[in-house]
């Protein structure tokens, strides 16, 4: 913009009565000047929000596409959220059955000791009974002249 305080466009200032203009002619076209001036400087506002405007318009584009592009945090969560309940019923239900199986083994244990004290007792009854037989047969064999590891029967040498 010009510091001159005439329209742009004019050299110089207009002198009055210069040439064959009169002047209304000259104010005419001052006020033309001025009047095309002030349209181009519209012009350039109006190219300048235009572009501003399309600029607007593709970034608000751009924002659009990168939040459509953003990652769904709720619905991650959510997903997350299902995992660990289902992580949850399945630690309670191993742990239920660990439980059961721990009583089991107590009570396998328990039978096995039961067993053992069963069976040594059942061994030393055998034992006891086989060398109470083993007599009597011997004192039998002494008596009657059986001898039944040779299987012949007489008097023992």
């Amino acid at each position: 913009m010009s510091d001159a305080p005439w329209p742009v466009g004019m050299s110089s200032r207009p002198k009055w009565g210069e040439g064959n203009s009169t002047s209304s002619q000259l104010v005419k076209e001052g006020v033309n000047l001025n009047l095309r001036y002030a349209i181009g400087q519209l012009n350039q506002r109006f190219e300048v929000e235009i572009g501003l405007g399309k600029k607007l318009a593709r970034a608000e584009r751009e924002i659009s596409a990168a939040r459509e592009r953003q990652p769904n945090f709720e619905s991650e969560l959510a997903f997350l959220r299902e995992e660990n309940a289902k992580q949850q019923k399945l630690i309670t239900r191993l742990r239920g059955q660990a439980s059961q199986h721990e009583y089991a083994l107590k009570k396998l244990d328990a039978a096995q000791m039961k067993d053992r004290r069963e069976t040594s007792l059942v061994v030393t009854q055998v034992t006891v009974f086989g060398e109470r037989t083993a007599s009597v047969l011997r004192s039998l064999c002494e008596e009657t002249g059986l001898n039944l590891i040779d299987g012949e029967y007489g008097k023992p040498n």
